[in-house]
C-alpha cells in the first residue's frame, strides 16, 4: 500500500457522508429538535431521550458542575440547561 505524502493529491476517503440540510455537524443531525420527559427524570432516560450516549450527558453535567451517575434524578431545571446546551428543547411531562 502506497504510503500518502504531502506532494501526492489527498486520497479519496470511501466514507464520505453528507450532513442533512441545516445541520452543521454530527450533532446537529442525530439530536432531536425536542424532547418531553418527566419532573424526576434519570440520566438513563434522558441519554435515550437525546439518543445519546450516558457518558457523553454525564460530561455535560460536569460542565455544569453536577455530578451524577446513570440512576441519578435529576429535576426539570437540570435537564433544560444541559439540553439549551445542546439546542435541545425540553418539555416538562405533567
Amino acid at each position: 500500500m502506497k504510503r500518502w505524502d504531502e506532494g501526492d493529491e489527498e486520497p479519496e476517503d470511501e466514507f464520505r457522508y453528507s450532513l442533512p440540510e441545516g445541520a452543521k455537524n454530527l450533532n446537529d443531525a442525530f439530536l432531536p429538535k425536542s424532547i418531553s420527559v418527566p419532573d424526576p427524570v434519570s440520566v438513563h432516560d434522558l441519554a435515550s431521550a437525546l439518543r445519546m450516549k450516558p457518558h457523553l450527558v454525564i460530561a455535560g453535567l460536569m460542565h455544569l458542575n453536577t455530578f451524577a451517575s446513570l440512576n441519578t434524578q435529576l429535576d426539570f431545571n437540570t435537564v433544560s440547561t444541559l439540553c439549551s446546551r445542546y439546542g435541545v428543547l425540553a418539555c416538562k411531562i405533567i
